[in-house]
């Protein structure tokens, strides 16, 4: 932890500003648009055997990390026997 950041909490404390959070700030808004998602989540549902990196040439202004916990983490899928399918099945998908 660095010198100066203690010293700024010291100075909040000492002001009687005791949230420690992170304050709300302006940064790199997220490239992974709600339509975007579902423009992956379209193309996953197109062929089941995509792997990761041929889904990538598809979505070049995503980077394949960024691709790749979209497809686990937002949209629930994960991988078997090289298809994605989501975690939750339905009757159909049994």
């Amino acid at each position: 932890m660095s010198e100066g950041k203690v010293s700024q909490w010291f100075r909040q404390i000492k002001d009687d500003q005791t949230n420690m959070h992170d304050e709300n700030r302006s940064g790199h808004t997220s490239v992974m648009h709600d339509d975007l998602v579902e423009k992956v989540n379209n193309k996953i549902r197109e062929n089941w055997q995509f792997p990761i990196s041929e889904l990538s040439m598809c979505f070049l202004q995503i980077s394949h990390i960024l691709l790749y916990e979209t497809v686990s983490e937002r949209l629930h899928y994960h991988k078997v026997c090289a298809r994605w399918i989501p975690k939750m099945l339905t009757d159909k998908h049994k």
